[in-house]
């Protein structure tokens, strides 16, 4: 008899064939002796018209279509209920009942989720994984991924079993990244691009820890089924569930928002780093808005990069290697104020009661990016209006220390600005005076007027 058993998640699976001699006479059933613990769940050959198992007796009845004499074959298909990996079971080895003698050859199989932690046994004696034979595992092959005899024994007689130790083969999980976190005063995004590699076991799920003042806009991947975040204490867990049992190389892309830099001075990092990961390697690009400079103040596992290497020739980028899983990084912000040069083309239309008055502002705004323009204009000037391909809106401000009423046109980005006004005249006028309706010291850094 060669007997195979193959420890599972909660079941050893046991593959019984059997092959009896009869020395004389024949044979129209016989009864098999089913050791404790163990179920049978099936028995195949074409010689077997029906079978049954009695739980409480432990004996396996076998009833054959003719009678038979010579030698008889069969495989009985049995399992033993064990519990949550890892464990220890001890397996008993199945025999013909009133046979005259008893041979027979144990093997103990894993497939590539579980491994074997170790064996003993009583009543066998070890013997090469090459003697055992290799067609009872090879007809199993694709019931058991990776299925591989691991120890093997022989005996003689009846009473002999084994004990085994299993567990579950940890998968090895290899995280590569590529990061890009751009700041900005009122928003700040992390973009997140994962590949991923399994092996050895498969993944139903993966996790990872919300950055703290983060929240999720997108989670897209070829694997993703669908992610699901739940309170871990102060933490936040996302937890990406796949596609059934992943193994092999998948990718993710997540997306995540938060609040901008403003008024901040110092700022850590926001890091995504899976937490079944073995290992974690990657890259990190950190890309400030104009107006804002970012100095690195700590850091540990990262190393500088030259972002030129990456193809991004932006200033102000700063770039790291990603070296381990727990890496920190946190930097200093500095903001930079606008520089702005304005030249003024003016043009006045003098008609009778009034002074028609025209103006183009060129603006030329440098280091980073400005909301809003303020131009000051005379106190008698009517009608005023701003037109331009920025400019979406302007107000009326609080008057200056020169007196002087400013509007201030709201734009996204000053470049070039045409107001005008209209102001009454005098009944008698002997001379006109044309004040220039320039932006104040605050409003530029350079003014030219023509």
């Amino acid at each position: 008899m060669q007997q195979l058993f193959v420890p599972t998640a909660g079941i050893v699976a046991g593959i019984h064939d059997l092959k009896v001699r009869l020395a004389q006479g024949q044979l129209t059933e016989f009864t098999v002796n089913v050791p404790e613990g163990i179920t049978v769940t099936d028995v195949t050959s074409k010689l077997v018209s029906s079978w049954r198992f009695d739980p409480e007796s432990k004996a396996l009845q076998i009833q054959f279509t003719t009678p038979q004499k010579g030698v008889i074959e069969f495989r009985v298909r049995s399992q033993q209920t064990a519990a949550a990996f890892p464990y220890e079971e001890t397996l008993g080895v199945l025999g013909v009942k009133d046979v005259a003698g008893e041979v027979g050859s144990v093997g103990v199989a894993t497939s590539s989720e579980v491994q074997l932690d170790g064996s003993s046994v009583d009543g066998m004696a070890p013997i090469n994984l090459e003697d055992f034979p290799a067609t009872i595992a090879n007809s199993l092959r694709n019931e058991f991924a990776g299925l591989t005899v691991r120890r093997t024994y022989r005996y003689s007689g009846s009473g002999a079993s084994v004990t085994i130790k299993a567990s579950a083969v940890k998968p090895d999980i290899r995280v590569a990244s590529n990061q890009r976190l751009s700041l900005g005063e009122d928003r700040s995004v992390l973009l997140v691009n994962l590949g991923v590699q399994i092996a050895r076991a498969g993944m139903f799920k993966l996790s990872f820890v919300m950055p703290e003042g983060l929240e999720v806009e997108t989670i897209t991947g070829s694997a993703l089924s669908h992610w699901t975040d739940i309170q871990d204490g102060d933490d936040t867990v996302v937890t990406l569930h796949l596609n059934g049992k992943t193994e092999g190389n998948t990718n993710f892309q997540i997306n995540l928002a938060g609040a901008g830099l403003e008024k901040t001075a110092s700022w850590q990092v926001p890091r995504v780093a899976i937490r079944e990961a073995t290992k974690e390697t990657g890259q990190l690009y950190i890309i400030p808005e104009q107006g804002i400079r970012v100095y690195m103040k700590d850091r540990e596992g990262v190393s500088q990069l030259d972002p030129k290497t990456a193809g991004i020739r932006d200033k102000g980028v700063l770039a790291y290697r990603l070296l381990q899983g727990d890496w920190t990084l946190s930097f200093d912000v500095e903001r930079v104020d606008p520089w702005i040069q304005a030249e003024f083309l003016q043009d006045a239309s003098i008609r009778q009661g009034t002074v028609k008055y025209r103006g183009v502002i060129e603006y030329k705004i440098e280091n980073t990016s400005v909301k809003t323009l303020k131009v000051a204009l005379p106190d008698a000037a009517q009608g005023v209006a701003f037109t331009g391909q920025q400019v979406t809106d302007f107000v009326k401000g609080d008057p200056d220390d020169d007196g002087r009423n400013p509007r201030q046109p709201c734009t996204n980005h000053g470049h070039r600005l045409r107001d005008a006004a209209r102001g009454g005249l005098p009944d008698r006028l002997s001379s006109l005076r044309l004040l220039p309706g320039a932006a104040p010291p605050f409003a530029a850094n350079i003014r030219r007027v023509r």
